[in-house]
């Protein structure tokens, strides 16, 4: 039985040591614009220059105001980041937000989320929200979300060896 447990704990370290992240493999970076906004066209520009030259490893998800269903999505974001605004282009990088056409600004955050580990901005929406935007959002999906899912991964693990220490086999004859 005890070569069982210590089998169990090995396989659980492995799986815990060898699926744990170092850090989110992109920054993404959610703008939203509106169509006849001069801002807006240098913003989405300066993002498209800097994922080709400086930061690849960024996700920028354009917003166009004007369609439907992007309008509910804009409030969610407001409200989540507590900020009152009709600007754009409204950019969020993690859990900060950048109003209006501020490349020093934008630069600055993704430094940061370069080096640090940040959070998606739907997914602080999602932590930070009362109210569920639901169908506004893409489907939830854990994949999304490999912190959740490691730990999930980890409880699990640890109801099973528990588990194990109260389950008594019959002796062999």
């Amino acid at each position: 039985m005890n070569k069982y447990r210590v089998l169990i704990f090995t396989m659980l370290l492995f799986l815990v040591v060898g699926v744990m992240p170092a850090r989110a493999e992109k920054t993404e970076v959610f703008m939203f614009t509106a169509p006849d906004c001069s801002y807006c066209k240098q913003a989405v520009k300066y993002f498209e220059l800097v994922k080709k030259s400086q930061y690849p490893n960024i996700a920028v998800i354009n917003y166009d105001l004007s369609v439907k269903g992007n309008a509910t999505k804009y409030f969610y974001y407001t409200n989540a980041y507590e900020i009152d605004s009709d600007q754009a282009p409204i950019v969020f990088i993690g859990e900060e937000v950048i109003e209006g056409y501020q490349p020093s600004k934008y630069k600055a955050n993704l430094d940061y989320c370069e080096s640090n580990d940040c959070i998606s901005p739907e997914q602080y929406v999602i932590e930070n929200t009362d109210e569920k935007p639901g169908a506004s959002f893409d489907s939830f999906s854990l994949l999304k979300y490999p912190k959740l899912m490691i730990w999930g991964l980890v409880i699990f693990a640890v109801i099973v060896v528990i588990a194990s220490f109260f389950v008594r086999r019959k002796p062999r004859k």
